[in-house]
């Protein structure tokens, strides 16, 4: 179960001018759900599921300063290029690895600049080493 989110109320004049009394501000709420939603194996197995996004993730792993424009995280419009698809599919990939928690994403100006996270990954490989440990066959005792 969720913790219960933190409703953010606009100030008590500026909410009243505009939207009404106690207005509540809708997008932070969402942004904290899906914060707190997002590190779920399933989340992390479903980004992962898909071509484009596996192509996606070994390019800014595997990508050099000289590709980028700066050396300090991958463009999503050199992400674009690389993969060859329209920018808002471009966008919408990079943002379910960014909800699963496999990229973090920084804003500078008008561009986003891309890095990878662990969160997802550790996820991922817990999943992953507990099924390898359930498979893993017993030594027998010896008959005897």
């Amino acid at each position: 179960m969720l913790p219960p989110v933190p409703l953010r109320l606009e100030r008590p004049g500026a909410a009243s001018r505009r939207y009404g009394r106690g207005h509540i501000d809708k997008k932070r709420c969402i942004a904290y759900l899906r914060c707190m939603a997002r590190l779920t194996p399933v989340s992390v197995f479903k980004a992962l599921s898909d071509e484009h996004r596996l192509r996606m993730l070994k390019f800014i792993t595997t990508a050099d300063a000289a590709c980028c424009r700066t050396g300090e995280g991958v463009c999503a419009c050199d992400v674009q290029e690389f993969i060859g698809l329209a920018q808002p599919t471009v966008s919408q990939h990079l943002k379910i690895l960014v909800d699963a928690g496999l990229l973090h994403v920084e804003r500078r100006g008008k561009w986003n600049y891309y890095t990878l996270a662990s969160e997802g990954f550790s996820v991922a490989q817990s999943v992953l080493r507990g099924y390898t440990a359930e498979s893993t066959p017993k030594p027998r005792a010896a008959a005897g």
